[in-house]
């Protein structure tokens, strides 16, 4: 149980109704880093006291929404392996009145660090400006995949 995640949501969440309990309750689960989070739909479900579907849509919107990432079986696993999820308090760290454009700016730098995680490019002989160029060519993928 981290006191620190969950003082982070009630202060700096903006969400409410379901999402915000569900991220209450996943902040509850966690470590003081957002992390060691491998909880089942059903235990979020009866953790809430929701239908396992409406459980399952309200994690899915925390992931869409950047606050939550799926680190570890991503597809779900057997039924004694559960999905490891990591909440990103980087998010929390920003207040809730802070404009569109800054929390932008900060989900931004935090998809640059997954990306850069994902792409494996710790590596001293590529350069930050190829790093740069591939997360723009990303983003402009990810937003043609939407339209």
């Amino acid at each position: 149980m981290s006191i620190k995640v969950t003082t982070l949501v009630w202060q700096n969440y903006s969400g409410y109704g379901t999402e915000l309990l569900t991220m209450l309750a996943l902040a509850d689960w966690c470590d003081d880093e957002g992390a060691k989070l491998f909880p089942s739909i059903k235990a979020v479900a009866k953790k809430l006291r929701i239908s396992e579907s409406q459980a399952r849509r309200s994690v899915h919107k925390l992931i869409d929404q950047g606050y939550l990432s799926v680190i570890k079986n991503h597809d779900g696993g057997r039924n004694s392996e559960t999905r490891h999820y990591k909440i990103n308090v980087i998010l929390l760290h920003v207040p809730q009145n802070t404009g569109a454009k800054k929390r932008q700016k900060v989900k931004d730098s935090q998809e640059k660090l997954q990306l850069k995680q994902v792409l494996n490019m710790a590596s001293v002989d590529q350069s930050y400006d190829d790093f740069d160029i591939e997360f723009s060519h990303f983003r402009q993928k990810e937003t043609s995949d939407i339209n």
